[in-house]
């Protein structure tokens, strides 16, 4: 990742590949990250698919404004079971 070293930012904080969790029923889609995130570094994959934030997603913050973004909301349709979640993102 040259472009971190560019950035300053230490390899530690990128997350590649993370799942999110949350129940995967078919009815939920609200679901969290293993960390507080820096939103516009994160990416969501949806059976290996980008998604689109405000499309797809939106960002979220479980304690309310200005306490971190920790959480994401699917918009139109809701993981099912056998679905695969995962994010890559920058620690916030």
């Amino acid at each position: 990742m040259p472009i971190a070293r560019k950035l300053g930012i230490p390899f530690d904080r990128y997350v590649i590949g993370a799942p999110l969790i949350g129940p995967q029923d078919g009815n939920n889609k609200l679901f969290s990250t293993p960390d507080k995130y820096l939103p516009e570094t994160l990416s969501v994959f949806y059976n290996g698919v980008c998604m689109k934030e405000g499309e797809d997603y939106w960002w979220r913050e479980s304690g309310g404004a200005g306490t971190g973004y920790d959480q994401i909301e699917f918009i139109i349709r809701a993981p099912l079971p056998d679905d695969v979640l995962q994010v890559n993102y920058v620690k916030a």
